[in-house]
């Protein structure tokens, strides 16, 4: 019995020596693939070549691409087993998601870096006279949307080419993490409660029954997405339950 005691002592004293060389090992494990992320973009014309190919449309307001999210709240012991870097934005974690399903694609922001990095929305780089009508023809072939909400020309516009098109049915909306607060959130609610009221997609008198992170329609019926925190995982769990929603 002593012997299996000094035995188990020693075996435990490896474990707790050997298990910050394990975690080490498998946070080493995962930069490859996080350079390969960086290394592997491609050009929206890289990726669609042609008619039938399939993809998930990415709209926001182009102020986005500079929001970093809030760290997730998580139990120590999930720190230490999480894999991915952080801070975050929005758009890696959408990219994240649809990358087992779909090709993510985006219009590039005017004037900005056109070097394509993986891990984000494949991007289309275009003159003001062209977004317009190509926005409208990917709004029409995407097989789903994804559209961050904020109230600006460019949204409205987008929104309401959405909504006009019919294209509500296959598009999770989330909102801009700066709505929040009163002014930003009754000024994006008006917005898209008056587009989807004057198509009927939703009653005149149509209010939101709480300040949502999203919400799709199912069905004929809107669903919000409550939740608490407006972290990088909020959005990234809107977004597949939203999609896992819409499939189901």
């Amino acid at each position: 019995m002593r012997e299996a005691i000094a035995h188990s002592r020693i075996e435990a004293m490896k474990i707790v020596f050997l298990l910050p060389c394990a975690l080490g090992g498998v946070k080493l494990a995962a930069l490859p693939q996080s350079t390969a992320k960086k290394l592997g973009g491609l050009s929206v014309s890289d990726l669609i070549k042609n008619h039938g190919d399939t993809f998930v449309l990415y709209l926001r307001p182009f102020d986005l691409d500079d929001v970093i999210l809030p760290k997730p709240r998580l139990p120590l012991g999930s720190r230490l087993f999480m894999l991915r870097p952080y801070p975050v934005r929005i758009e890696e974690e959408l990219f994240d998601v649809a990358d087992g399903y779909r090709a993510l694609i985006a219009v590039g922001k005017p004037g900005g870096a056109k070097a394509i990095h993986g891990g984000m929305a494949y991007r289309a780089f275009l003159r003001d006279s062209e977004w317009q009508g190509y926005v409208a023809k990917r709004i029409r072939r995407a097989e789903r949307i994804v559209m961050v909400l904020k109230n600006t020309s460019g949204v409205r516009w987008e929104f309401e080419r959405i909504v006009d098109e019919g294209a509500v049915s296959k598009t999770p909306f989330l909102f801009h993490p700066e709505v929040r607060d009163s002014e930003g959130w009754e000024s994006v609610e008006k917005m898209t409660v008056g587009a989807m009221g004057r198509a009927g997609v939703v009653p005149p008198d149509f209010a939101f029954c709480s300040r949502p992170i999203g919400f799709f329609v199912q069905s004929g019926d809107l669903v919000e997405i409550a939740n608490a925190n407006w972290s990088a995982t909020s959005y990234r769990t809107a977004f597949s339950y939203s999609l896992a929603e819409s499939r189901s």
